[in-house]
């Protein structure tokens, strides 16, 4: 029920993740070629690491990424999901931003050097997490961080819609705002290293260049295609 997220593994098992029962499935090739009839999964992880999961995806050494609405970025390993039975295991790693509010993690992609960039939907940010601030637990400083000044307070929560400055009392429901990133639900690459974010408050798709994810800061995307009357919360090329 409510499922988040889906992502494949590299034996074409499908991974998807549960809002409603904080956990994660597991449905196989064998299953997703049969019939049509409800099956169950073949796997679960469950895990008090859990709590609204979102967005998944696997890292090139067959871990599961899981972007957690409340607990941040998650891991767990590849020898965690071969191995998923009924008992509870803690996610493996499990990745908190420094800035306040932190909560609201929805998205996550790898890049082709293997950092992983994390959409925060209560902060309207877009995070990167190196390689090597992948391998443990903790609050690290994010690499490069896309979106608005949190120390302004220059945000919309969007979890709750409620306007946090000022100049955004006004906003009202699922309106469109100035800033480039509101509600960043999916991220994909392309095969030109382009970003490409799925802004569901904003209704559209925005995409930022190589030379606009190398430092901090709140470009003007180079593109943005606006789909209105729309809640983007997928996104793959």
């Amino acid at each position: 029920q409510y499922p988040g997220g889906v992502a494949f593994d590299a034996n074409g098992d499908m991974w998807v993740s549960t809002d409603h029962a904080d956990s994660l499935k597991m449905f196989t090739l064998a299953q997703r070629n049969g019939s049509s009839t409800i099956t169950a999964p073949t796997r679960s992880i469950i895990s008090p690491s859990l709590s609204s999961p979102q967005m998944l995806t696997f890292d090139s050494h067959g871990n599961l990424w899981v972007a957690d609405e409340n607990n941040g970025l998650l891991e767990f390993t590849a020898a965690q999901l071969a191995s998923a039975s009924s008992t509870p295991v803690n996610a493996a790693v499990i990745l908190t931003d420094t800035e306040p509010p932190s909560a609201g993690t929805y998205a996550i992609v790898f890049d082709a050097a293997g950092n992983a960039w994390v959409g925060e939907n209560n902060s309207d940010n877009i995070v990167e997490y190196t390689v090597a601030q992948l391998a443990a637990s903790g609050s690290p400083d994010v690499h490069v961080r896309l979106g608005v000044d949190q120390a302004a307070l220059d945000r919309v929560a969007g979890g709750a819609g409620d306007a946090r400055a000022g100049a955004r009392a006004d906003v009202v429901g699922f309106g469109v705002l100035v800033q480039p990133i509101n509600d960043p639900d999916a991220l994909a690459f392309d095969s030109h290293g382009n970003l490409w974010v799925g802004n569901y408050r904003n209704e559209n798709v925005i995409a930022y260049a190589p030379s606009q994810l190398l430092t901090s800061g709140n470009p003007t995307p180079t593109i943005t295609i606006s789909i209105p009357g729309s809640d983007p919360f997928g996104l793959a090329f």
